[in-house]
């Protein structure tokens, strides 16, 4: 939606660590929203200040962690020393109260997650010009008390949870997840008994009657004592394939950075993209597997299923489909597995013309590694790895459905969550863990999770990056 000839010129400037995010989200700001973004893209926070000192912008979006001697909160209290009348809207990825409050302690009028839509961002920067403080609550409550609350003591029940020992927060945590007890005992390496207990003394301690009262007053007042929050998840699948270009199915954990993309990389009429999805792996991989683009544009370390994975599965489900990682943090281990794959890594610092480039070479079959060939030596020690190969001649066998299947099972999904969640009847979900179990040769569903965790084929949501490599419908077998 373009701006109105009767609403006023905003202009924006966009400083972010990624050049990648920084120009997607600038071109559709400007493109679809009427806003007027500066052709500055300062990648430090030194860079932002003397930015707004030359252009003196209306607002500017800051990435908290840009770092290069500033930080956000540290390059807004040198913009607002210089131009107080400046609007600084601080934006995080990774965030926890504190960060929340030092943006605002640092005069930004706003504190946003990259989780947000850029519908909702367009928004907020409508808002800040206006003089309003969006700090996007409905995004954050889950992880963050709003400012505006933050002196207030906490309730009686959050008290209760502060008071529980580490160990107890962290079977609170496995219980949040749906494990069972005994999923919860296996995983702490107790018995079962010990575990119930536990859970008899914490409902308890924190005034739950039931353990499924204790789960939900968990998720209410202390999502904060449980670790990372998972960011939500979804997606789209345009109705058509598009004419004129590469069809292209883009897919990232930030739902920003996805959105923006998509946009961006559909202007350049090379490319069609006919699909978005972020937050969920998982998804993302069903989706390429019914919808099978020409390209597949794929967040290493999305949060389900690893980039490396996917390009393996898909290797048998959607052969003719290239994929393009696109990643953050990475170093020769990464680049290897992904060439071992068969397919691209690209780092996010690269410019949209830059990624246009990488697909479309990548459309053309060359493998790519930030923007070069990658030496298929490089990868001559992972493609030796002959028990690795038969592992996956084993999780290539599971059809999608019985992939989907095999997430629910590693998140603590019993069998009456498998049949609401797909929508099947208990005897076929029954039927799809025998099956898996039965290709996998193994002889748990324990087993089967943990094989294809080592493989990246599945990753809790929330994981760390570090251990393992974020709705559309699930297409049936």
């Amino acid at each position: 939606m373009r701006r109105r000839a009767t609403e006023p010129a905003i202009s924006v400037l966009v400083a972010d660590s990624q050049r990648l995010f920084a120009e997607s989200v600038a071109v559709s700001l400007e493109d679809a929203f009427g806003l007027i973004t500066l052709p500055e893209l300062p990648l430090t926070g030194v860079e932002a200040v003397q930015a707004v000192i030359e252009r003196r912008p209306d607002v500017v979006v800051l990435d908290y962690w840009i770092g290069g001697g500033l930080d956000g909160p540290a390059a807004t209290e040198a913009i607002l020393d210089q131009h107080p009348e400046t609007k600084v809207l601080l934006m995080s990825w990774l965030h926890g109260r504190q960060h929340v409050e030092r943006s605002m302690d640092s005069g930004a009028c706003g504190f946003l997650p990259k989780s947000l839509s850029i519908s909702q961002l367009a928004d907020a920067i409508r808002r800040a010009k206006a003089g309003e403080r969006p700090v996007c609550a409905q995004e954050l409550t889950r992880l963050v008390e709003t400012i505006d609350r933050r002196a207030n003591a906490l309730d009686e029940s959050q008290r209760r949870f502060a008071a529980l020992s580490d160990r107890e927060r962290e079977v609170v945590a496995l219980l949040v997840q749906r494990r069972s007890a005994e999923r919860v005992a296996k995983e702490l390496f107790v018995s079962p008994g010990t575990i119930r207990n536990q859970i008899q003394m914490i409902r308890s301690a924190v005034g739950a009657q039931t353990q499924d009262d204790l789960i939900r007053l968990a998720r209410k007042v202390a999502p904060h004592l449980l670790g990372r929050s998972v960011p939500p998840s979804g997606g789209w699948r345009s109705p058509a394939r598009m004419d004129g270009g590469i069809s292209l199915l883009v897919a990232d954990e930030q739902r920003l950075l996805a959105e923006a993309l998509s946009h961006a990389l559909n202007r350049s009429g090379q490319l069609a993209v006919t699909g978005v999805q972020f937050g969920n792996g998982a998804d993302a991989l069903q989706l390429a597997v019914s919808s099978r683009p020409e390209v597949v544009l794929y967040d290493y370390w999305m949060p389900g299923t690893t980039g490396p994975a996917l390009a393996r599965y898909l290797a048998k489900w959607a052969p003719a489909s290239r994929v393009v990682m696109l990643s953050w943090l990475h170093g020769a281990s990464q680049i290897s597995r992904a060439a071992a794959s068969g397919a691209g890594l690209v780092s996010k610092r690269v410019t949209l013309d830059e990624l246009v480039k990488t697909v479309i070479d990548a459309h053309a079959g060359r493998t790519l590694s930030n923007g070069e060939v990658l030496n298929p030596g490089a990868c001559k020690a992972l493609d030796a790895d002959e028990d690795g190969h038969d592992v996956w001649d084993r999780l290539s066998s599971l059809t999608p459905r019985e992939v989907a299947v095999l997430h629910l099972l590693s998140n603590g999904a019993t069998r009456l969550d498998i049949t609401h969640s797909l929508r099947i009847s208990p005897g076929t979900a029954k039927n799809h863990v025998t099956n898996l179990l039965r290709k996998l040769d193994v002889q748990s569903k324990l087993d089967a999770v943990e094989m294809a965790r080592r493989e990246g084929l599945v990753r809790e949501m929330g994981a760390p990056a570090s251990t393992s490599s974020w709705s559309v419908q699930v297409p049936s077998d």
